[in-house]
């Protein structure tokens, strides 16, 4: 049976959805905070604003507690956490996966089946917190923020 390659799989999945324009820069290999390329892609993407962040996050985190990640308060957020921001965001999976590497967490893994849902949502451009949620709980996968 052929399988393709992780790489091959991941090359095909960033390009299903097109052009990785606006992503969040790679600098070399320069090693950016997480609030470092949350605030690169913000000022990339001046239609989203932090309160568009929150209100994105419908109570799955607390308001004081998304304004502690975007203003550097608080530097480690667990990997949904991360992940939630990114949806509401609206990142492409290239950038939400340098935003969690830089907050100390794996990137999103197309050979894991919840991260390939995630994966999916995003590059479908369904960021919504809840229908990402919905397509995990159909596949019996753990929801964020669980």
């Amino acid at each position: 049976m052929y399988r393709d390659s992780t790489t091959d799989l991941n090359h095909r999945l960033l390009n299903a959805s097109g052009t990785d324009s606006g992503t969040v820069p790679e600098d070399g290999n320069s090693i950016k905070s997480g609030r470092a390329l949350i605030d690169s892609w913000l000022g990339a993407h001046k239609e989203i604003t932090p309160a568009d962040v929150v209100r994105a996050c419908q109570g799955y985190l607390s308001r004081s507690y998304i304004y502690d990640i975007l203003s550097g308060v608080k530097t480690a957020p667990s990997r949904d956490v991360t992940i939630m921001l990114c949806l509401a965001m609206k990142t492409d999976v290239k950038s939400a996966g340098r935003i969690l590497k830089a907050y100390g967490h794996r990137d999103l893994y197309p050979r894991d089946p919840r991260d390939l849902e995630i994966i999916s949502c995003m590059t479908a451009g369904s960021y919504d917190i809840s229908e990402v949620n919905d397509r995990l709980s159909a596949r019996s996968h753990r929801l964020l923020g669980d």
